[in-house]
């Protein structure tokens, strides 16, 4: 399902986010000790995330697994970079003592551990799982180093899933879902695509009519591919056509994407307006994400929502 690299690139992230924290928490401690120790921690992530980045795989990737590979690296990076899941950073900055640092620190780290024991059992590369292993045991040296230096009692070996590794976890889970989503989408070189629209909708008991402006936006979530429009054609609620809006092929390259607009005065559509979007591609991909967004305002009252497109032929 994942490869080494899959992992590396959320690893790396984690241990980005770590030293982030460690090294603002350093920065705001009023306590030059606690203060200095954060900003070893910090260090310390730094050093581990340029030796997580340097694993790599000698497996080579067919076509579609460089495409799933780009794909899930962005969503993990995305995903994971803007959560402050990782480390509370307002009760390091709170810590009073070199004691309360290491306490939290270790359950930072035993938090980290606890994630890649789970998400090593999704690794599908063969070798993939020794080397996830060897990030567990290095990390398993970190909290060892941290527990040298922390002088109160210890603590229970036992360690719950806490908050931050479930947090995690259900994350991983999530990004799971939508790549598998993905892979399992039916790859086609082609299609015509019914999406609705609205010009106008009714409000009030006297069905009063709101005037909307409506977008298409055609979206190829391909990240390698190329794919080529060669229709976008509004119809009104009659089913005859009102516009064409372009006369020659549109290629839309990578992650690429395209919109038009019917403006807000523009009635012709109808409430049961639609648009027929017809595009092929010289290699299968994963379909495009068609939709219309319509919005509209009339003195206090404002409508927003959107409409996804069909596939009615391929």
């Amino acid at each position: 399902m994942f490869t080494i690299a899959d992992i590396c690139n959320i690893a790396v992230q984690i241990e980005k986010n770590g030293e982030e924290t460690y090294r603002k928490a350093s920065l705001a401690s009023k306590n030059p000790e606690v203060a200095q120790l954060l900003a070893t921690m910090a260090d310390d992530e730094r050093r581990h995330g340029e030796w997580l980045a340097t694993i790599t795989s000698d497996k080579p990737l067919t076509e579609e697994q460089r495409e799933m590979e780009a794909v899930g690296r962005t969503l993990l990076q995305d995903m994971v970079k803007g959560n402050p899941f990782l480390l509370a950073e307002n009760e390091l900055e709170r810590a009073k003592s070199v004691g309360e640092v290491l306490t939290r620190s270790m359950a930072f780290e035993e938090d980290t551990i606890l994630f890649y024991q789970f998400i090593k059992e999704f690794l599908d590369e063969q070798g993939a799982a020794r080397q996830m292993q060897t990030i567990i045991d290095e990390e398993r040296k970190h909290v060892q180093h941290l527990e040298l230096l922390d002088k109160t009692p210890p603590r229970s070996k036992k360690h719950p899933l806490t908050t931050l590794a479930l947090s995690v976890c259900l994350l991983f889970l999530t990004l799971t879902s939508a790549i598998c989503s993905e892979e399992h989408a039916s790859a086609v070189k082609g299609q015509t695509v019914y999406v609705p629209a609205y010009s106008h909708i009714y409000h009030g008991n006297r069905e009063s009519p709101l005037l909307l402006t409506i977008t298409i936006s055609i979206r190829n979530i391909s990240p390698t591919r190329s794919m080529t429009v060669t229709a976008v054609d509004y119809y009104d609620t009659q089913g005859a056509v009102v516009k064409k809006f372009i006369a020659a092929p549109l290629v839309i390259g990578p992650l690429g994407s395209e919109r038009f607009v019917v403006p807000q005065n523009d009635e012709a559509g109808g409430s049961g307006a639609n648009f027929i979007v017809k595009w092929h591609s010289a290699e299968a991909l994963s379909p495009p994400i068609i939709e219309t967004v319509m919005i509209g305002t009339q003195n206090q009252l404002g409508v927003s929502f959107t409409s996804r497109g069909q596939a009615i032929s391929k």
